[in-house]
């Protein structure tokens, strides 16, 4: 009895391990309107939200990303992706939960970024948090090149439109 019972409790966990591993946690809103398909004038954005060195508490949840005051995506850590936006100037707001001191309270969290994307071309935005300490914990996005972009992608999981354009596969000019 005892025996079947362990079997089960370990069944069940690598049932949950796999199941947890297998999903991914960024999740793209297909409905923005700014995004467009593979097909047009686009500019392709790849958002990259690297693997952090210790864990960061409420900040190493899925990280809202914003485009132009409108929801885009949330975004997992240690993963990224890929969309194909309108061209134009846009401003990026990161949103996240963090605990503040001193009495370590949860406070939404909040920064905004511009960048101009233009038709044609590939962009590479990192996506970092920031470590205030006791004001809390706030990401920033940081625009970097391909060289850079694929260091980082070897360590990431693609998700979404970039599993099928890895950035590993890109070749530097």
């Amino acid at each position: 009895m005892v025996i079947m019972r362990r079997s089960a409790v370990l069944g069940a966990s690598i049932l949950f391990l796999i199941t947890i591993y297998g999903c991914s946690l960024t999740k793209v809103d297909s409905r923005h309107p700014l995004l467009l398909g593979d097909e047009g004038v686009s500019a392709t954005v790849y958002f990259l939200r690297p693997h952090t060195e210790r864990r960061m508490g409420f900040a190493d949840n899925s990280l809202t990303v914003e485009l132009n005051q409108e929801k885009l995506m949330l975004l997992g850590k240690g993963e990224y992706t890929r969309v194909n936006l309108v061209p134009r100037d846009y401003t990026v707001t990161l949103r996240n939960q963090s605990e503040t001191g001193p009495r370590w309270f949860v406070k939404d969290m909040r920064r905004s970024y511009d960048f101009t994307f233009e038709d044609g071309q590939t962009y590479f935005l990192v996506v970092r948090p920031v470590d205030g300490e006791f004001r809390g914990i706030h990401f920033m996005a940081k625009s970097v090149d391909l060289f850079e972009a694929k260091q980082l992608a070897k360590t990431l999981r693609a998700v979404g439109a970039a599993r099928s354009a890895k950035i590993t596969s890109m070749s530097v000019l």
